[in-house]
């Protein structure tokens, strides 16, 4: 046994240190030999916590994450988060496109933007259809489904495909701006194939998969019946980020920087991008308004999507108003300005920043 036979596993202990190294020294009691010993290992700084196992205690066949809960299960009760894993992942396939592919896709140069396609009008595919056109008109580069909407009755994912696909392609006989809609495919394991196939069918290659409510094994399943035919994005808990991208998302939604949570941020992006034999996932961050964009990407760079939530919906001057004002605050970044010399050139960043304000890059 080597040490690419061990899992280190990284964990926030914010209360109770000594609760948590008898954990350890229970976990020692499941293993036999002295080589599975000698893999065994505890040590911290500070409040975090790194904890070397053998990987002879998990099944790793039946699926990472539910190996893990082996672990995370017998964990005492008390303020403890898994932080982070570190292995020999070379079995598992990551993203089958990763950020540069997603990129790549778009055609676009610089930061893209996107926003969930909310039903204002309606969940009726031509509603949502109009509303797509008038967002990214104003100058969204992609569109995702919101959580909940699937193939209903009501919104049948076929048609609103179609409607949603034609509205794209007018934008593009207008601008000559490619955009893309992500398209909800979240469901149980059972139908989950044959609603991708039906995507594919329709004219979509883009899917929006749902980890709050779905499970990692469905973007193994889209994985092995689709590979590189589709992009997946999904959305998910901020500590399964890394799980994400080796199990195959192209692009995972995570929180965007806010002023008070830079190290979390930071984490993600790493288990996003580190070096771990797989392709990199691209970070989507999400409800981010025009006072947010500067440190956002001066911070966390232009590789990555940014997401305007509210920024759209919530803007005073309307949707698409929003959708502008976020544009002009990101071109004005790629230009080199900062959002003071810019503010009162354009209205619907002035009202924007009168609501929201502005977070200070430091």
């Amino acid at each position: 046994m080597n040490s690419t036979e061990a899992l280190r596993l990284k964990f926030t202990v914010r209360e109770n240190h000594d609760l948590f190294i008898k954990w350890f020294e229970r976990i020692k009691k499941w293993v036999e030999t002295d080589l599975e010993r000698s893999l065994l290992e505890l040590n911290n700084e500070g409040d975090v916590f790194y904890v070397q196992v053998p990987r002879t205690i998990f099944d790793i066949n039946s699926g990472l994450l539910q190996s893990l809960a082996l672990v995370i299960n017998s964990l005492p009760h008390g303020n403890i988060r898994l932080e982070d894993i570190e292995a020999d992942f070379s079995y598992m396939s990551g993203p089958s496109n990763g950020a540069e592919g997603i990129i790549r896709s778009f055609g676009t140069r610089g930061v893209i933007l996107g926003a969930v396609l909310r039903p204002i009008q309606g969940i009726h595919p031509a509603d949502l259809a109009d509303v797509s056109y008038k967002l990214i008109s104003a100058g969204l580069d992609f569109i995702r489904d919101i959580p909940g909407l699937i193939d209903q009755e009501a919104s049948q994912i076929g048609l609103r495909i179609s409607l949603i696909g034609e509205k794209i392609d007018k934008v593009k006989e207008e601008t000559g701006r490619r955009a893309v809609y992500w398209v909800n495919v979240t469901s149980r394991l059972g139908k989950l194939i044959d609603i991708v196939q039906k995507s594919l069918d329709n004219g979509t290659r883009t899917l929006f998969y749902d980890l709050s409510i779905g499970c990692m094994d469905g973007i193994t399943a889209i994985r092995e019946a689709f590979g590189k035919k589709v992009f997946l994005y999904v959305n998910l808990p901020s500590y399964q980020s890394k799980f994400a991208r080796l199990y195959g998302a192209d692009i995972v939604e995570r929180p965007g920087y806010y002023g008070t949570n830079r190290e979390e941020v930071s984490n993600i992006d790493r288990a996003l991008a580190s070096d771990i034999g797989v392709k990199k996932s691209l970070p989507a961050a999400r409800n981010i308004h025009p006072g947010e964009v500067e440190a956002n990407l001066a911070i966390f760079g232009e590789e990555q999507a940014i997401i305007a939530d509210e920024a759209v919906y919530g803007h005073p001057m309307g949707e698409e108003a929003g959708v502008r004002s976020m544009r002009e605050c990101i071109d004005a970044f790629l230009r080199g300005e900062k959002l003071p010399e810019i503010i009162n050139s354009y209205e619907e960043i002035k009202i924007a920043v009168e609501k929201w304000g502005i977070l200070a890059v430091q």
